[in-house]
């Protein structure tokens, strides 16, 4: 591995000196350098001078030597020495020629299955010896794999391995290249030996498949496919046994892997045990493939022997050569056998048995047809024989066999094909004419075709087909013109004048200028005629009716009567228009003679409602306001008297009813103007006022009970002069003989404008309704 040299770059670093820069990692620069003391060239790693002051970077890079030099095996990077010069720390290592693992799978020499094998359990040996010395790698990937000139593969790059059972880093830290790291280490929990596994598997994948096993936009996609997708299947080129143990080391659950590097070694070897046995019985198979074919080959020369060619004049040298490989001599016998030639050297021969085999058949065929053309040169079919003969020819253009009977049988068949032209031209005119239903002209053509072959079956039966065509046609034209006709003159009758004319027209292209027709067509013409002019007066009597009758119902009957009359004058041949004259004018008779007497009779119920009113009989009024109204509904004056009726009629109600309820209030109150008197007599003067004011509220308007409450009133305010003896008490008296009268019945209002009477019964009420005398200490 040769460097270069970068401006600003060191001549040496300690005993070192420097050849040129060969890498660049996350921590430090990798330079190819000479060992001066012990006389070696090696890979000198020196850290980068921006993270020496890191003490976290520095312990991280020189646990790099310290770690590896750990781990002594041919498949582990070998470290010579580690220190620091001049504030530059540097690792001293091997110095590897050859070329990451990545680029090296895009040669042809690690196309093979078998040479992934062994990269594999290189892989798994260097691990087996790190785990050995308690070592965990946790960055197994592409970049950090080497492959020597010599096909030995490295392991490189211990920056962040650990010692198992060192707390190295801390809790929840994620050290790592996501796309290959295992689920635990992305979660930064406790990485074990088993994670090395499940990394191990992601290479293998890598190398197996060409991509990487978790492929996203960005870090938390990786991160979220590791924790829980399950990686795409393998190419169906990966033998499924070697799929099921590459998928089973990157199982999500870490017990669910081999339980330790040697596991997964042995595993890898039995596959590679039984694939190799597998790629011997291969070779097996292809050596009988190739007996096979050397006779399969002879096979195809005496297929070629009727036509005087050598179909396969070099198969027996191509086979030699696609069995090459495989050839006793050739070490196939003394050594693996990679699986991808035994599988290349198997599908030449299978593709040249299809082939030898094809050649075959066809030669086979090519011969069939040759005998089959030599009976159709006996039976008198020259044709025939020559395109049998041609065909094969074109297939083997060097028989010489097939070239001399071609040579025979042409003057034969051009003579049989200037007569079968003619007879085609016969042919060919005749179908044409069958076709057009041209039955006289296919009926001259057949004859004329016959003269040249009197026994060619087709003419014959094209001859007897247009003969009975051309009966048939005359037969159905006359039984179609026949029915067209009755068909126009039923749709002249029916005045379907468009269907008569297609019928007539239907009959034209029968049989032009029949007598018939001529005379049908004549009168669709005048019947036509007739139905426009009748459809326009139509047209113009319905508008006529249309106008009459918007002016009718727009209280303008007059106008309409002698609009219509107006125009019958004009077209007396109108008898709709005559028929809605006549019913117009009886509705502007009846109308007049039912308005005339409807305004009499609102006239006469409005008069006896005015009388009624002014004897006061309200409800009389009422009554034949209303039969004026229903007598004649558009008389205004009966309109305005029932509303200033009704308006009456509410009023006489109002205080109708403000009088019972004044008289109810009274009769609910008796109990209390009956206990106050009483108390009055018995001077209890206290109690007496309070009772009056019981009854004062229950029953304001009553002016006894206003005078109930002024005697109490005056009685409680007043002086005792004298010595007045006290009776029973009130509550003794009141128990015994007041009775409670039952509750007046409701009063019912008319629906009519019940709110306006809600409205004045508020009104009169609050106007009505005395304050109740108080004194101090009353109670409410």
């Amino acid at each position: 591995m040769s460097g270069r040299s970068v401006r600003g770059d060191p001549e040496r670093i300690g005993r070192f000196r420097l050849a040129g820069r060969i890498g660049r990692g996350a921590m430090g620069i990798v330079y190819a350098a000479d060992d001066e003391v012990m006389g070696r060239r090696v890979a000198l790693k020196v850290l980068i001078a921006d993270l020496e002051s890191d003490p976290d970077t520095r312990a991280r890079f020189y646990r790099e030597a310290l770690t590896a030099a750990r781990v002594i095996h041919p498949n582990v990077i070998t470290i010579f020495d580690a220190g620091e010069d001049a504030g530059r720390s540097f690792i001293a290592m091997q110095l590897l020629n050859g070329l990451p693992l990545a680029q090296y799978l895009e040669t042809s020499e690690a196309a093979p299955l078998e040479r992934k094998l062994d990269l594999m359990m290189q892989m798994c040996e260097g691990l087996s010896a790190a785990h050995a010395q308690q070592v965990v790698h946790r960055d197994l990937k592409p970049s950090n794999l080497f492959v020597q000139s010599d096909g030995l593969l490295k392991i490189l790059d211990f920056g962040i391995a650990r010692l198992a059972g060192s707390n190295m880093t801390a809790a929840g830290t994620v050290l790592g290249t996501p796309d290959y790291m295992s689920p635990e280490q992305a979660r930064g929990t406790q990485v074990t030996a088993s994670s090395d596994i499940f990394s191990a598997g992601a290479v293998f994948y890598f190398m197996l498949s060409g991509h990487k096993p978790f492929k996203g936009p960005d870090l938390k996609a990786v991160l979220r496919q590791l924790a829980s997708a399950d990686v795409e299947p393998l190419p169906s080129s990966v033998p499924p046994e070697l799929e099921a143990i590459v998928l089973g080391a990157m199982a999500k659950d870490p017990a669910s892997r081999p339980a330790r590097i040697e596991d997964l070694l042995s595993a890898l070897v039995r596959f590679r045990r039984t694939y190799v046995a597998e790629t011997r019985k291969l070779v097996a198979s292809a050596r009988s493939l190739h007996a096979t074919l050397l006779d399969l080959v002879q096979e195809v020369r005496d297929a070629g022997g009727p036509l005087g060619v050598d179909p396969a004049p070099d198969a027996t040298q191509t086979l030699a050569a696609s069995f090459a490989p495989l050839a006793p001599g050739s070490g196939a016998d003394v050594r693996p056998v990679d699986r991808g030639v035994v599988d290349g050297v198997i599908s030449q021969l299978v593709e040249r048995r299809d082939e030898l085999n094809d050649i075959r058949d066809a030669r086979r065929a090519q011969a069939t047809a040759v005998s089959a053309g030599r009976d159709s040169l006996a039976a008198g079919d020259a044709l025939a024989a020559l395109s049998k003969f041609e065909a094969v020819l074109a297939e083997v253009p060097s028989s010489p066999v097939v070239k001399d009977l071609i040579e025979a049988t042409r003057p034969l068949a051009a003579e049989q094909e200037a007569r079968q032209r003619r007879l085609a031209a016969r042919v060919n005119a005749a179908r044409r004419a069958i076709d057009e239903r041209d039955w006289q002209l296919a009926i001259r053509e057949c004859q004329q075709a016959l003269s040249l072959m009197p026994a060619h079956e087709e003419t014959q039966a094209l001859l007897a087909h247009a003969r009975a065509g051309h009966a048939e046609e005359h037969r159905h034209i006359a039984a179609r013109v026949s029915e067209c006709l009755d068909s126009a003159g039923a749709a002249i009758e029916a005045r379907a004048f468009d269907d008569a004319a297609a019928a007539l027209d239907k009959v034209d292209a029968l049989q032009p200028g029949l007598p018939d027709s001529v005379a049908l067509r004549r009168r669709l013409i005048d019947e036509r005629a007739i139905a426009e002019a009748e459809a326009v007066l139509q047209r113009v009597v319905a508008e006529e009716i249309r106008h009459a009758r918007a002016a009718f119902r727009r209280g303008r009957a007059d106008e309409a009567v002698h609009q219509l009359r107006g125009f019958m004058e004009i077209e007396p041949r109108a008898e709709a228009l005559s028929g809605e004259l006549e019913r117009l004018e009886q509705l502007r008779e009846t109308w007049a003679l039912a308005a005339a007497a409807a305004s009499r009779a609102a006239a006469e119920h409005v008069r006896r409602a005015t009388q009624c009113a002014e004897m006061g009989l309200l409800d009389d009024a009422v009554a034949s306001a209303q039969q004026a109204l229903a007598a004649d509904p558009t008389d205004v004056a009966a309109g305005e008297l029932l509303e200033a009726l009704l308006v009456r009629v509410f009023e006489a109600r109002v205080e109708r009813e403000k009088e019972r309820l004044a008289q109810q209030r009274l009769a609910c109150a008796q109990p209390a103007v009956d206990a106050a008197r009483r108390a009055l007599e018995a001077g209890y003067i206290d109690f007496a006022s309070r009772a009056a004011a019981v009854a004062g509220r229950i029953a304001p308007a009553s002016t006894d009970v206003r005078a109930l409450a002024d005697a109490a009133t005056e009685q409680m305010e007043g002086e005792d002069q004298e010595l007045v003896e006290l009776g029973p008490t009130p509550f003794e008296s009141v128990a015994s003989e007041s009775r409670v009268p039952p509750p007046a019945a409701g009063v019912a209002i008319e629906p009519l404008r019940f709110e306006r009477a809600i409205g004045m019964f508020k009104s009169v009420f609050s106007k009505s309704a005395p304050a109740a005398p108080r004194r101090q200490g009353d109670r409410r």
